[in-house]
């Protein structure tokens, strides 16, 4: 499954004549509206942090110092630096900025090397401030060089597993909804690092969260069942449970594993929209008042990263 988009294959991006070719019919425009409104409030929470609701008794339950790196045993394994995704809907490209930017480092052995931004990735992949399928954040890691699987059911022994190859996780985590700014109450973090005593047996994660743009240990065996398992969009099952996606730098990413259906929807969706978001930006042009961040240089699958 290396080197093809993993979902939503024929779902491209549509330049202007396509767009208004796709527009001309009555009823896909209805379609398309209709998700293009919608759009703010599905699938991920705007910009509130897991740490508000991660369980204050967790034991080592900790919050890492700002913009910095977490080192286990004085070592630096993936070195992921915290992006907040301040009041945008981005908390998916935002996660995905991240952990190219450490999967960049990692290639140039230069841990300061940060060449992506929110705003790049978003640009043509998240129209209107919408949500991000993970779909098309795997699709949009591997047409920026990246290698990018998604699986389902993720084990601790697996996050172990990518984090000692060098690979970040992003994974898809849910908040309280009466406490999150979205329809939703689904959230990206950035899976970098573990802790693992087996004497104690007490096992952690280390994510950034670009809900606040901070590093947090969180005690896995807690922390998963509150808030990766079984997840649900407004009490619908999406068949979501402990899903991650994994990018590496290197073709050596086991095959994707268990990708629910709901996977392929949300990704088609996201592209519904980004093709409504065309058609507006056709209409209505945008102003050029501030100058536009520009784009990283999009590469080839499996490529050298930028």
């Amino acid at each position: 499954m290396k080197g093809v988009p993993l979902v939503g294959e024929g779902f491209a991006k549509y330049d202007l004549v396509e767009s208004a070719m796709a527009l001309r019919s009555l009823k896909n425009t209805a379609v398309v509206l209709g998700i293009g409104l919608a759009s703010p409030f599905l699938f991920t929470s705007s910009h509130k942090p897991v740490r508000d609701r991660v369980h204050p008794q967790a034991a080592k339950t900790q919050a890492l110092e700002k913009d910095t790196f977490y080192r286990r045993n004085g070592q630096i394994y993936i070195p992921v630096r915290s992006i907040d995704q301040g009041h945008s809907n981005g908390c998916g490209t935002t996660s995905l900025a991240m952990a190219l930017n450490a999967l960049s480092a990692m290639a140039h052995n230069n841990p300061q090397h940060s060449p992506f931004t929110r705003e790049a990735l978003d640009e043509g992949n998240r129209e209107l401030d919408s949500f991000s399928s993970p779909g098309m954040l795997a699709r949009v890691a591997q047409e920026n060089g990246a290698f990018a699987e998604m699986y389902n059911h993720v084990t601790f022994e697996e996050i172990k597993s990518h984090i000692d190859q060098g690979h970040p996780l992003i994974a898809l985590v849910k908040v309280d909804e009466e406490r999150a700014n979205s329809f939703s109450g689904l959230h990206y973090v950035v899976i970098f690092d573990y802790e693992d005593e087996p004497a104690s047996k007490y096992r952690s994660i280390i994510f950034a969260d670009p809900g606040n743009g901070t590093l947090y240990e969180r005690e896995f065996d807690k922390f998963m069942p509150n808030y990766a398992e079984n997840l649900t969009l407004r009490g619908l099952p999406i068949l979501y449970n402990r899903f991650m996606i994994a990018l590496s730098h290197k073709n050596d990413l086991p095959p994707s594993r268990d990708v629910p259906i709901t996977n392929r929807i949300a990704t088609e969706m996201n592209d519904c929209i980004n093709l409504f978001g065309s058609f507006v930006r056709a209409i209505n042009p945008p102003r050029n008042d501030t100058q536009a961040t520009p784009a990283p240089t999009s590469l080839a699958q499996g490529s050298k990263l930028p």
